[in-house]
C-alpha cells in the first residue's frame, strides 16, 4: 500500500467507480493507462495491476517484498496475510514454478476476496493455492511448528490500520510456525507513531540479529524482513554473488536491494 501518486502514471487515476455490490460501496477501482487499482475509500492505493501482464509488480514496494530471496531460497509453502489485488500471489505463481508446493492465502474481508476473484484474478483452478477467509493473525496460530518456509504481509485498512498484525503475539506465531531457514517479510510504514513500537516487538521475538529493513525509494514504506536464522554478513562476497545471480534470474534490483538493507538497530 502506497501514495497513489508516486506509482504508475504520476497523475493518479482520472476516474473512479463503485463495485457492482452494494457491500462494497468502501472499495473503489480505477483504470488509466493499461492499469487496475484498487483503493479502500481513500487516496491510498491498496494495489495495482498491469492489465496485460497480471504476474508483473507493478509497485516498488512490492518489489521489495521479494528481496528476502537473499536469505532465503524459492520457499515450498507461503503463508499470505492479506489478499489486496493478489499481486505477490501472482508473481510466486508465475516465477517460483515447481518450488512452490503451496500457497495459503489468508483474507479478513469477504467483499476484498469477491472484488479480486472478479478483477484481480488469481488462478484458483491451481492446486497449490489455498484461498481462507479469516483473521491472519489467528489463522497462523493453528498452523504445525515450523511448517512454513515464507510469511508475507501486507494488511492495511483505508486509514492504514494493521491491528493485530502488529502485536506481540502474531509475531511470536509467526516465528513458532517458520521452519529454520524461514522468512517473515512485512511491509510497514515509517511515518506513522506505532512503527518503532512493532519494530520492537518484532526484535524480541526473532532477535537484534535476525532483522533488516528495506526502505523504498520515494514512500514512507518500509520492508521489514526477518529470519528465523542469523542475518549473514551483508558485505561478504557470498552475498553480493547471491545478489548478482538473483538479478540476473528474476530482474529486480537484488544488488541494489542488497546495498540498501540495515540492521533493525538503525530505525530504534
Amino acid at each position: 500500500m502506497r501514495p497513489d501518486d508516486v506509482c504508475g502514471d504520476n497523475r493518479g487515476p482520472q476516474t473512479h467507480r463503485n463495485t457492482p455490490s452494494p457491500t462494497m460501496s468502501e472499495l473503489l477501482i480505477s483504470e488509466q493507462n493499461g492499469y487496475r487499482t484498487l483503493h479502500f475509500g481513500s487516496e491510498w492505493v491498496q494495489g495495482r495491476m498491469r492489465i496485460s501482464k497480471p504476474a508483473e509488480l507493478i509497485l516498488g514496494y512490492a518489489q521489495d517484498m521479494c528481496a528476502a530471496m537473499l536469505f532465503a531460497p524459492p520457499p515450498k509453502h507461503v503463508y499470505v496475510a492479506g489478499l489486496g489485488v493478489g499481486s505477490l500471489p501472482r508473481w510466486a505463481l508465475a516465477n517460483w514454478g515447481e518450488s512452490l508446493k503451496r500457497m495459503e492465502i489468508v483474507e479478513l474481508r469477504a467483499d476484498v476476496m469477491a472484488l479480486t476473484r472478479s478483477a484481480f484474478p488469481i488462478p484458483e483452478d491451481d492446486e497449490r493455492v489455498q484461498l481462507t477467509l479469516g483473521d491472519a493473525a489467528k489463522v497462523i496460530t493453528e498452523r504445525p511448528a515450523s511448517s512454513v518456509d515464507w510469511m508475507w504481509v501486507d494488511c492495511y485498512d483505508g486509514r492504514g490500520r494493521v491491528g493485530a498484525l502488529e502485536s506481540a503475539e502474531f509475531y511470536a506465531a509467526a516465528h513458532a510456525a517458520l521452519k529454520s531457514k524461514g522468512v517473515f517479510v512485512a511491509n510497514m510504514w515509517s511515518s506513522v507513531t506505532r512503527y518503532r513500537g512493532g519494530l520492537r516487538r518484532l526484535r524480541a521475538v526473532f532477535g537484534d540479529n535476525h532483522i533488516v529493513l528495506l526502505p523504498a525509494i520515494a514512500t514512507e514504506n518500509v520492508t521489514v524482513i526477518a529470519c528465523k536464522s542469523p542475518v549473514p554478513d551483508l558485505e561478504s562476497r557470498v552475498m553480493k554473488a547471491r545478489a548478482r545471480a538473483l538479478n540476473a534470474e528474476y530482474k529486480l534490483p537484488f544488488e541494489r536491494w542488497l546495498k540498501a538493507l540495515a540492521p533493525v538497530s538503525t530505525a530504534l
